[in-house]
């Protein structure tokens, strides 16, 4: 199964996002290669797998899970509003109170 074959990688990508230290940096040429290779390697083989990839990184707000489960379309359509955001999407829960 691919998907566990790239999950410490995914893991790596999410946490290397969500980094405050990382998220403040300008943009890295060999950062969009890197995410471009990840999202290369993210195919998954039915749908079922796919809408869990989906759920993966909406939940832990990756804008590269994200758009790796893009069609090619929209992700021309929307790769630079990933970029801008820096591949992160959502946004912060607030604490209930």
């Amino acid at each position: 199964m691919r998907l566990i074959v790239l999950l410490p990688l995914l893991i790596a990508i999410i946490l290397l996002q969500n980094n405050s230290t990382y998220a403040g940096k300008e943009k890295n040429p060999l950062e969009s290669q890197i995410i471009t290779s990840f999202m290369t390697g993210l195919q998954v083989e039915d749908p079922k797998q796919a809408v869990e990839l989906w759920i993966l990184g909406v939940n832990n707000r990756s804008g590269a899970v994200q758009f790796a489960m893009l069609s090619p379309s929209l992700q021309q359509k929307t790769r630079k509003q990933f970029e801008q955001r820096g591949w992160v999407t959502g946004v912060i829960k607030p604490l209930a109170r």
